[in-house]
């Protein structure tokens, strides 16, 4: 049998995909940790599931998307199979590094005592939560069209 030949074209072609869905998982943890999640609202998914075990819990929302998706993973990889995508576990991990990363940047609190997005979440409630919905949604299309998925 023989192996498929690796070029540099098919090398940067890959890199270039694994770039688009980090980029896409930075803009989807935004959505949700810059918007949804002022808001005080929950949304569907791990990542929503995460959000509620967080105020529940207090543990990083990073952690428990990683918990959550590696249970999903698991469940789905003994009823579908396992050979479902790197892609997959992929964007999971990335979803998890970016918003440990992000999560303390966007909660970081000013000299004055205020967080920095200071936003009034009772009255603008509805508009972060479609703004968060629309970034979310951006950034899930980014990872999408390079064949990557959440879960």
């Amino acid at each position: 049998m023989k192996r498929p030949r690796v070029t540099r074209q098919s090398v940067v072609g890959t890199l270039s995909e694994y770039l688009w869905m980090t980029v896409g998982m930075f803009v989807y943890s935004f959505g949700w940790l810059a918007c949804i999640m002022p808001a005080n609202t929950l949304g569907g998914g791990a990542a929503g599931l995460s959000l509620l075990f967080y105020h529940v819990t207090g543990l990083p929302i990073g952690a428990l998307t990683l918990i959550i998706n590696g249970v999903l993973l698991l469940i789905g990889g003994m009823i579908v199979g396992w050979n479902f995508g790197m892609k997959t576990i992929f964007c999971i991990g990335m979803l998890s590094v970016t918003m440990s990363v992000l999560q303390p940047l966007l909660a970081a609190v000013t000299p004055a005592g205020e967080t920095l997005f200071a936003l009034d979440p009772v009255s603008d409630r509805i508009l972060l939560v479609i703004l968060g919905g629309i970034i979310a949604g951006i950034g899930i299309a980014l990872c999408f069209r390079q064949g990557g998925s959440t879960g």
